[in-house]
């Protein structure tokens, strides 16, 4: 199930207080810590980041900006990090979590054993029942489908 997520490498600006970077001795891990602290288990327009996957690649040398007063350091980093991010024509194996007469819902799971349920799952997959192969009777709850992604809605955050 290695083909769910994509790796990808990114690179951004992150602005971490000076009272913050005075307190430790360990930047790099101060500027992961934050990067995982607004990235990781988010839906973003990158996708939804999966948790301990960010892996800070590079960082340049901090330098010192000001804003309303208050001291920051800026440091532009290149970071690698994994992510789902459902396109048409995608082929996953979900899990049904419910059947209506609307259809199948279903969800994915994940590599890891804290995915195990709709609610935990970060994609949502919903069947309308006119693009079911078979009867709606034939399905059971936790059988394993394959879908293809037709479209998508990405809810942020």
């Amino acid at each position: 199930m290695s083909d769910i997520y994509k790796e990808e490498l990114k690179t951004t600006t992150i602005h971490i207080p000076s009272k913050d970077i005075y307190k430790t001795k360990d930047i790099d891990g101060l500027i992961k810590f934050n990067l995982k602290k607004q990235i990781e288990n988010v839906c973003g327009k990158y996708g939804y980041v999966l948790e301990d996957s960010v892996l800070v690649v590079k960082r340049s040398i901090g330098k010192i900006v000001t804003h309303n007063g208050i001291s920051n350091i800026e440091y532009n980093i290149t970071y690698r990090m994994k992510t789902i991010l459902p396109c048409k024509g995608d082929i996953y194996e979900a899990i049904i979590d419910s059947i209506t007469k609307m259809g199948l819902i279903s969800y994915l799971r994940l590599e890891s054993d804290k995915i195990n349920s709709l609610k935990e799952s970060p994609v949502l997959i919903i069947i309308p029942q006119m693009y079911l192969d078979k009867e709606l009777d034939s399905y059971v709850k936790n059988q394993k489908i394959k879908v293809e992604v037709l479209d998508k809605r990405i809810k942020y955050r």
